[in-house]
């Protein structure tokens, strides 16, 4: 959209009296309700300025994210397939690759390569985050992406009640989440859904992960917003995830998160907390990280809302030890000639003690999410041995149909 045109639609829908902004853009069906092909686009435009302070600041224009899908159902409603790629400049990716089947009323199969149920908060949508991205907390503990089957309840916002129960292949299949031990142990991740270097996973480990969670009438929880208001509303989630055989040092043997979604008169308290337990290189389980994310907002009007982030992780001493004898153990049992250079891959091995994010945000929603402008404001600091911050100011334009 240009931004003359941006500009244009942002003050009309600031004028008193004005009329309400539509909520959404398409989808655009080939077929009927139980029927049909749904093709879909998502992207992101996104121009981001960071650095430790202003003298420091580096401003990049990215297009974040350009999604491609494609959703079918057939059977009068019985069988759903979608398939979705990241077809940005940066990254050709398969994202999700899935049937679901409906085996009777409240209990469906899905089969493929999907986001496991871990946590409601990761389960929603990038397109309806209450600020600009994810945040630590998400890509620290996941849940990430792999191949699977999955029961569950059926979705949709007039379940109640709501069960997922899973086992996943333990792969990762992005290397975009669930990624915090890997960043303890300096260990790089690959990214089996590359289709550039596409591979399937080559190391089975199983790992079973649920969620259950119980949800008030209208909560609408696959979205934190309040747009509707209302009383007061609840979404309570708990989610386990096991892994029978890690792979060390990059797998979590065990996470556990309980949360809580509070919705009353346009206003959203959003709370999510974490924990994770590792294998050792002596093969003892300890407790590697804890984490919480807590998120809240107040939808103005239909297009306006403010938002606001707190995100930390801590790592505990065990893992850092243990992440940094692993690095010492590897540097000395290699040849001479390649010490250098695993120095200085392993540097940050046994880092960060803690990571913490706090961030404000604005919300334009000209479109529901089809249309929507957000703008952050975001201080992360890390600390280990030193302590190292950053500031970083985002604006982003997204359209999704």
């Amino acid at each position: 959209m240009p931004p003359v045109a941006l500009l244009t639609v942002l003050v009309l829908c600031a004028q008193p009296g004005a009329a309400e902004p539509p909520r959404v853009l398409g989808p655009f069906r080939i077929g009927t309700e139980d029927n049909f092909l749904e093709p879909g686009l998502a992207a992101q435009l996104r121009l981001s300025v960071s650095g430790a302070d202003s003298s420091a600041a580096r401003g990049q224009v990215e297009l974040r994210r350009l999604r491609l899908s494609l959703r079918a159902r057939v059977l009068d409603g019985r069988l759903t397939f979608r398939l979705q790629v990241n077809a940005t400049p940066a990254a050709l990716e398969l994202l999700d690759v899935f049937a679901d089947v409906r085996v009777l009323e409240g209990l469906a199969l899905r089969v493929g390569q999907f986001k496991t149920p871990f946590t409601r908060f990761r389960a929603q949508s990038f397109l309806s985050l209450s600020l600009v991205d994810w945040p630590v907390f998400a890509t620290h503990f996941g849940g990430e992406r792999q191949l699977g089957l999955l029961l569950h309840e059926g979705g949709g916002e007039a379940s109640r009640w709501v069960y997922q129960v899973g086992v996943f292949t333990g792969v990762n299949a992005r290397a975009s989440f669930a990624r915090g031990l890997a960043t303890v142990y300096a260990e790089p991740l690959t990214n089996p859904s590359d289709l550039r270097t596409f591979h399937g996973p080559t190391s089975l480990h199983p790992e079973l992960v649920a969620r259950f969670g119980h949800q008030a009438a209208a909560a609408s929880a696959r979205a934190a917003s309040d747009e509707a208001g209302g009383g007061l509303r609840h979404a309570v989630h708990f989610s386990a995830a096991w892994d029978l055989r890690p792979d060390y040092p990059v797998d979590f043997v065990a996470r556990l998160a309980p949360e809580v979604l509070l919705k009353w008169n346009h206003l959203f308290l959003d709370v999510v907390a974490a924990a994770g337990w590792f294998t050792d290189g002596a093969g003892a389980v300890g407790l590697a990280s804890v984490g919480e994310n807590i998120e809240a907002g107040w939808r103005i009007t239909s297009t306006w809302e403010v938002t606001a982030r707190y995100s930390r992780v801590d790592n505990t001493d065990a893992v850092r030890a243990d992440a940094g004898a692993r690095a010492d153990a590897l540097i000395a049992a290699a040849a001479p000639e390649d010490q250098a250079a695993l120095r200085q891959q392993y540097a940050a091995a046994g880092s960060p003690r803690w990571t913490q994010e706090v961030a404000a945000g604005l919300n334009a929603y000209l479109v529901g999410d089809s249309l929507k402008w957000q703008t952050d404001f975001t201080w992360l600091r890390t600390v280990s041995g030193t302590t190292g911050d950053e500031l970083r100011l985002r604006t982003q334009l997204q359209l999704s149909f």
